[in-house]
């Protein structure tokens, strides 16, 4: 038997009440499998295909890729020639400089002298802008985080182009940062002449500031000297002011100066005071006195480091006595001069000491030392500013000479450096090397990835094809659609005369009436006319039609054969019956008599289709078929009915609705929409279907779903037949004829059967 659901008493109408077990998840696996039954020996040789062609294109799809490898160094710092520069000393963001040259050899500006080198277009390389295009997705710039080392990679299928891309990288890099190293030296270089230039223009005007002022007023020596003489005559003059104040007054109050007279005389005998009082108007007197103090302090400098017998010391000391005795000589000079020498009266004035004064005396004296003292202080500030003038213009001279000085320092080192070495701290470590074996290779990879590709590729599209294919190949695909009718059973495909297969067919058949009997309306448990149907022509219901009515004919029914298809006549052919009274005739004629006949099985009778023209399938009606359809139910126990398909013919829907139940036919590549438009058709127009049967099933998959019983049985029946069985009256070719051969058989066993019992 084959793999059937369990048999139902009754046909589930839409909104029928029974409740039906929820199905289980399928397997994909399974599913997969199901699908792809019967179309392994497509997909196979197709994925052995695809798998080659996959490998093929994949292995040729890509070459292998020769990288060459260059390396640029940075060094933190040179060796130092001379001077410190900022190519001997490490820059304080040295990591970030490492940076900008590994960015500056990626740069379009590197990379579009590198596409014109000579070289590289020797060995292979594209100029112009396909040239650069190659250059950026070839070269690879990569550096250690805190290295030194820039590594300059290129890799291309050709070890020689690799090289030379490589090498012209890094020779217009090499080019380049030397151009740009040598504009920022230049550029540096320049900066700092015109810096020396600068300050030495600044020295050279502060000088001849200094001497003109110098070559007016002398130098800041005398100036100093000269100050300091004039500090000392205000002094002198300030104590005489004051001294005069007191004879004045004492003079005006009629008093007598006798302390104040004495400190006078005493300061009078003094020959300094002399000689300071002497040189506020003799300008040789003033001049001796503050030679006399620069060599005084000269001596003490040397003093502090000379003994008092060094030679040194020696002369200085025989210039100061020197100077003093011309100091005493003007003195003397100018004393003896009296009223008649320079100076007049106040010269006179100047040698009296103030109590020795008259009244008269002491006034003009005061007012001669304060003209004096006016003057002095004038002279004074006079000084002070030449001297503030100098000193600020030697400070100047010392700030400026020291930037000069730093200035042609820097300007040398830099000379130093730019004949050291042009690019200072970067250097081309090591040029591209000559790559001897790819270092990456993936055509056996992707050869592999494409026969896998093609392989799956080739089950995939007939997978596909077979999953967009809707009609039915095995009987399980009519089970699972979950039709509302059971699968009765399988008719197998029978393409060549093998007699086991026959007696399988025939053993089919005989399962086939029995599933059929079982299966009755709910309302009918007897039923007696069948209609045997399909969605579409050519399924094969004329051959199960014929076949059922030998089997039922077999099992001792009364069996009539109905041929309602007014066109196809298929039934009529295989009985050969051609122009036989039949159905036709009998419509007319309202009377079953004489349309039917007798065939050559026993209690098989049949009612062909007709004359040809003598009715047409328009011409059919509800109420004379029915007549006609009650009157075969009275003569016979089954009548099977052929008709036309049901969505294609107008006599089958009438037929159909006028019988007991009717026995859907599929045959193996039916689209299962059309089978089920089928089943709804019936169930529309209140048809109980008995089930389906499916035709033309593949050898194997009869085999795995038929009983291995049942086959077992088959062989040890023919085992006891004899060969080349013959039966008579079918008229059949082909497979039909093998199948009715098979059922004759079958027939004449079972008749003889029950003439031993009887």
């Amino acid at each position: 038997m084959t793999d059937l659901p369990p048999p139902r008493n009754e046909y589930l109408l839409e909104g029928s009440t029974a409740e039906q077990a929820p199905p289980k998840p399928e397997n994909p696996l399974l599913f997969i499998h199901r699908r792809m039954r019967g179309r392994y020996k497509y997909a196979v040789p197709l994925a052995l295909v695809l798998a080659v062609t996959g490998s093929v294109v994949g292995y040729f799809l890509t070459k292998p890729k020769f990288e060459s490898v260059g390396l640029v160094n940075i060094q933190p710092a040179q060796d130092r020639v001379l001077f410190q520069t900022e190519q001997n000393t490490v820059p304080p963001m040295f990591d970030a400089f490492v940076s900008a040259q590994g960015e500056f050899l990626r740069s379009s500006r590197v990379l579009q002298r590198a596409a014109e080198d000579p070289q590289l277009r020797a060995a292979g390389g594209r100029p112009g802008r396909q040239g650069i295009i190659d250059l950026q997705s070839s070269i690879s710039v990569r550096r250690a985080r805190g290295g030194q080392l820039i590594s300059v990679s290129a890799a291309n299928d050709s070890p020689q182009v690799a090289q030379a891309m490589v090498n012209a990288v890094l020779r217009a890099y090499d080019e380049l940062y030397g151009e740009v190293a040598a504009t920022q030296d230049t550029a540096r270089e320049t900066l700092v002449q015109d810096l020396v230039n600068r300050y030495a223009n600044s020295l050279e005007g502060y000088r001849e500031d200094e001497a003109r002022i110098a070559q007016v007023h002398g130098g800041l020596e005398s100036l100093q000297r000269n100050k300091a003489a004039k500090e000392q005559q205000l002094e002198f003059f300030s104590r005489q002011l004051d001294s005069l104040d007191v004879v004045i007054q004492m003079r005006e109050q009629g008093g007598i100066v006798t302390t104040e007279a004495s400190v006078d005389e005493a300061l009078m005998q003094d020959p300094e005071v002399i000689n300071m009082q002497l040189a506020t108007t003799d300008s040789v007197m003033a001049e001796f006195l503050s030679r006399r103090r620069a060599m005084s302090t000269e001596r003490a400098r040397l003093g502090q480091t000379l003994g008092p017998m060094h030679r040194d010391m020696r002369r200085m000391n025989d210039a100061i006595t020197a100077i003093e005795q011309q100091i005493n000589d003007r003195r003397e000079i100018l004393l003896s001069a009296g009223p008649q020498g320079t100076g007049g009266d106040e010269m006179s004035l100047l040698t009296l000491v103030p109590s020795q004064m008259s009244l008269a005396q002491a006034r003009r004296a005061r007012e001669f030392y304060l003209a004096m003292q006016q003057e002095a202080s004038r002279e004074l500030t006079d000084f002070n500013t030449r001297v503030s003038n100098l000193m600020r213009i030697r400070e100047q001279q010392e700030e400026v000479r020291s930037n000069l000085l730093s200035a042609r320092q820097r300007l040398e080192a830099l000379r130093v450096e730019k004949q050291a070495g042009r690019t200072g701290r970067v250097n081309i470590a090591q040029q591209g090397d000559l790559p001897l074996k790819p270092s990456t290779d993936r055509r056996i990879a992707l050869a592999a990835m494409g026969a896998m590709g093609g392989f799956g590729a080739g089950f995939a599209v007939v997978f596909l094809l077979t999953f967009l294919d809707r009609s039915f190949r095995f009987t399980d695909e009519v089970e699972k659609l979950g039709f509302e009718a059971p699968l009765l059973g399988a008719l197998p495909e029978l393409g060549s005369a093998d007699p086991e297969q026959e007696e399988v067919a025939a053993l089919s058949v005989h399962h086939l009436r029995n599933m059929v009997m079982l299966h009755p309306p709910p309302e009918n448990p007897d039923p007696v006319i069948y209609t045997v149907t399909s969605a579409g022509a050519g399924d094969g219901k004329t051959s199960l039609t014929l076949s059922l009515g030998m089997s039922f004919a077999a099992s001792g029914m009364k069996t009539l054969l109905l041929d309602s298809d007014l066109l196809g006549r298929g039934l009529t052919r295989s009985l050969q019956m051609e122009g036989v009274t039949g159905l036709a005739e009998a419509l007319e004629n309202d009377s079953l008599d004489a349309a039917v006949h007798e065939t050559s099985f026993a209690n098989l009778w049949a009612t062909p289709a007709g004359r040809d023209g003598a009715i047409e399938p328009e011409r059919l009606n509800k109420r004379d078929l029915a007549r006609l359809i009650a009157e075969a139910r009275e003569r016979f126990e089954i009548v099977l009915v052929d008709t036309g398909p049901l969505l294609g013919s107008l006599e089958a829907n009438l037929v159909a609705g006028l019988s007991d139940c009717v026995v859907l036919v599929v045959s193996r590549g039916q689209d299962s929409k059309l089978v089920n438009a089928c089943i709804q058709r019936l169930r529309r127009i209140g048809v109980h279907c008995a089930g389906v049967v499916f035709n033309r099933a593949e050898v194997q998959d009869f085999e795995r779903s038929f009983a291995a019983g049942s086959v077992s049985s088959v062989r040890s029946v023919r085992s006891r037949r004899p060969d080349d069985a013959s039966t008579g009256g079918s008229g059949s070719g082909g497979a039909d004829a093998g199948l009715l051969r098979a059922l004759s058989s079958s027939a004449e066993d079972e008749d003889s059967t029950r003439r031993a019992s009887v």
